[in-house]
């Protein structure tokens, strides 16, 4: 190490810990330091004033940290493709739309409980913290939401303590699905202690990315039937996703009774048109593997069968001939029609 390097070491230089969000982390390190703003770790160590999510800055950071290019790499939340539209975060694939540029909320429970900031916060769909089910999102004093740009992990960027959570908590359903989230994240074992009807095996079996998918996607079309709504409002897509995966899969069911309320008793039910459609079709798009899709696919035909009836069937569901094998059940016969006409998933 030149002597030029050893100038910028910073003073205090704190590991970063196994499940650290990589924002967290350098908040926490500048925090350490006494920097009132953590940009203030990049001109140290001699790169743009900026949070960047480019291997060039992290690798500067890591040589004034001190850390091994291990270290920095755990956490390091990077593009994995040129395009950049996809990152991984400790280790896993997900969409970069997914994650929030800064870090904006934060649970003070969990800060004084670890002593650091865990890396499920930089995603954008968590809402509320699973294990106490609220954050800070604004600061008391200055009323100002509250930034990655602040004094510490706990302190606004006015000056002020971050002390008190949220006044409005959520669901349990919204906190199962939260808790299901941030244990991928973490690498940890799957809760045992779920009772909102979650298809909690199902859910669990999918990666990290099908899984936010599937809980933007979901979520989306139940709280746009609530009414207007931002793309990227997770305020209310989040309870929208638990409300269709709730009571699995009654609650799914009553979702879809809503949406095809209109439809007459005597029209027959199309997966190839809408209101279903649009479901059928979005599960083909962001879950990999396909089989990951399975659960709702057949919760989708199930929903057919038992508010329409199985008389459709040849009419609407398939092609070919009318006549299916005789020790196929009806619920088998459906599928099979259905994958015919539209394709498998």
């Amino acid at each position: 190490m030149t002597n030029a390097q050893c100038d910028r070491l910073l003073v205090r230089r704190p590991r970063p810990f196994q499940t650290e969000s990589m924002l967290g982390y350098i908040l926490r390190l500048s925090e350490k330091n006494g920097y009132e703003d953590p940009t203030i770790v990049f001109v140290r160590a001699g790169r743009v004033s900026r949070i960047s999510r480019v291997g060039g800055e992290m690798a500067a950071l890591a040589r004034i940290a001190a850390l091994t290019p291990a270290e920095i790499l755990s956490i390091e939340t990077r593009s994995v493709n040129t395009k950049r539209k996809s990152c991984q975060l400790l280790g896993q694939c997900i969409n970069s739309a997914n994650l929030q540029s800064q870090q904006s909320k934060v649970c003070p429970e969990c800060v004084k409980d670890k002593g650091f900031i865990e890396a499920h916060f930089d995603l954008a769909v968590m809402i509320a913290c699973p294990a106490h089910g609220k954050l800070v999102t604004h600061c008391t004093h200055c009323s100002a939401a509250i930034q990655w740009k602040r004094p510490g992990l706990l302190k606004c960027q006015c000056g002020a303590a971050l002390h008190r959570s949220d006044d409005s908590s959520v669901a349990p359903a919204v906190r199962e699905l939260l808790d299901i989230v941030r244990r991928k994240v973490l690498h940890l074992e799957l809760g045992t202690d779920y009772s909102s009807g979650l298809p909690i095996v199902e859910l669990w079996n999918m990666d990290l990315k099908s899984l936010i998918y599937l809980i933007g996607t979901l979520g989306r079309r139940v709280a746009m039937r609530r009414g207007a709504m931002k793309w990227n409002d997770f305020g209310k897509i989040l309870p929208g996703a638990a409300e269709a995966l709730a009571n699995w899969p009654h609650g799914f069911h009553d979702w879809l009774g809503e949406l095809t309320v209109d439809i007459p008793d005597d029209a027959p039910l199309k997966l190839s048109a809408p209101p279903l459609r649009g479901i059928y079709y979005s599960l083909s798009y962001g879950i990999r593997p396909r089989s990951f899709a399975d659960f709702i696919r057949r919760a989708l035909s199930a929903f057919v069968v038992n508010h329409f009836g199985t008389g459709y069937r040849g009419l609407e569901f398939r092609r070919g001939e009318a006549s299916m094998p005789n020790d196929m059940s009806p619920f088998e016969n459906l599928l099979r029609c259905q994958e015919s006409l539209l394709g498998p998933l």
